[in-house]
């Protein structure tokens, strides 16, 4: 927290409540003359939390939870402790942080961090990645249960299932998007006799 001292302080604009003293007018100037304007200041081109990191961080180890938890039981309860541990780091990180900025009067760093944390999450990307992580998994208990159950039979009768369990998530995954697509379909059509009947009484 050493760096917040590379930054002048914000201080808060003063309003003008005085009888029109001339030191008043003085000071209100003096204080508004120090307050900084994130995009004309260095402040902007410092990252100082990383979402996208801890995003990305949270879903490798979900992804590793998916596989290899699967498999192995006790690394599953390692990866879900460690997904746990690492979002109450980063939350009681920031709000630390958060704290001495406002603590010092450092505002900008409230904006900054507020600008860095905009738009990361969105539900289009969470389903994709969801996705990714399935399809992933597949593949993953496809070799994996290929080579359980070879140890069992044969190859002639083991080989179905890295047909079969890469093709789950797929099929999974035609079948969501086609069951969206449907609801959207649905949902436009019962939209437009009522637009067809505010445009008619409109019209009378």
């Amino acid at each position: 927290f050493n760096r917040l001292t590379q930054y002048p302080v914000l201080h808060p604009k003063v309003e003008n409540t005085s009888d029109g003293d001339g030191e008043d007018v003085t000071s209100d100037k003096s204080a508004q003359s120090k307050v900084v304007v994130l995009n004309e200041h260095k402040l902007r081109n410092r990252v100082y939390f990383n979402a996208n990191q801890v995003l990305l961080s949270q879903l490798t180890f979900l992804g590793m939870l998916m596989t290899f938890g699967v498999v192995f039981p006790p690394l599953a309860v390692a990866f879900a402790f460690t997904i746990c541990i690492t979002s109450v780091f980063a939350r009681l990180r920031l709000g630390h942080f958060l704290s001495r900025c406002v603590e010092l009067n450092q505002y900008a760093y409230v904006d900054k961090i507020n600008i860095e944390c905009t738009r990361v999450v969105s539900l289009g990307m969470l389903r994709n990645a969801i996705w990714m992580l399935v399809i992933f998994s597949g593949c993953f208990y496809a070799l994996f249960l290929f080579d359980t159950l070879g140890d069992v039979t044969d190859f002639e009768r083991s080989y179905w299932v890295l047909i079969v369990m890469p093709l789950l998530p797929v099929f999974a995954y035609l079948l969501f998007t086609a069951v969206v697509k449907y609801q959207l379909l649905h949902q436009g059509k019962e939209s437009m006799p009522n637009g067809k009947e505010t445009e008619s009484d409109k019209n009378e």
